[in-house]
C-alpha cells in the first residue's frame, strides 16, 4: 500500500511542541466526553496512587513523550483510515498475519485480546 498519498496528514508539519499541546488539549476534551472514563476516574479518585507516581517521577520523561507520539501516530492513521477505505483493508490484511499466528495470541494480555476482539467486529 502506498501511502504517499496520505503523507500531509500522516507526517504534518506541526509536530511541535505547539502541535502536541493542542492534541493534548483535543484527547482531553474528547476523555471528558467519554462517560465510561470519567466514572473510572471518579471511582480511581482517592486511590493510593504513589507507585504510579513513583514511576512517572522515574521514568516519566522518557516514556510519556513516546506514549504521546505512539496517541498521535495511531490518531492520525484513524483519520486516514476513515478517508480512505483502501488505508483500513492494506492495515486489516497485515494484521491478519499475527492474528493467525498462535505465538501472537498466546503474548497478549486480557485487554489486548479484548480490543482485538472488537476492533475485528
Amino acid at each position: 500500500m502506498d501511502l504517499a498519498a496520505h503523507e500531509a496528514a500522516l507526517l504534518p508539519g506541526d509536530l511541535d511542541t505547539a502541535g502536541m499541546r493542542a492534541f493534548i488539549d483535543r484527547i482531553g476534551r474528547a476523555a471528558q466526553e467519554n462517560p465510561y472514563l470519567m466514572k473510572f476516574l471518579g471511582r480511581a479518585r482517592g486511590a493510593d496512587l504513589s507507585r504510579l507516581q513513583e514511576k512517572v517521577r522515574t521514568e516519566g520523561a522518557e516514556v510519556l513523550p513516546r506514549v504521546l507520539l505512539h496517541a498521535q501516530v495511531l490518531d492520525r492513521l484513524t483519520e486516514v483510515m476513515a478517508d480512505d477505505y483502501k488505508v483500513s483493508q492494506a492495515c486489516r490484511e497485515h494484521w491478519k498475519r499475527f492474528e493467525s499466528n498462535p505465538a501472537f495470541r498466546a503474548g497478549l494480555n486480557a485487554f489486548q485480546k479484548a480490543k482485538l476482539a472488537s476492533v475485528n467486529l
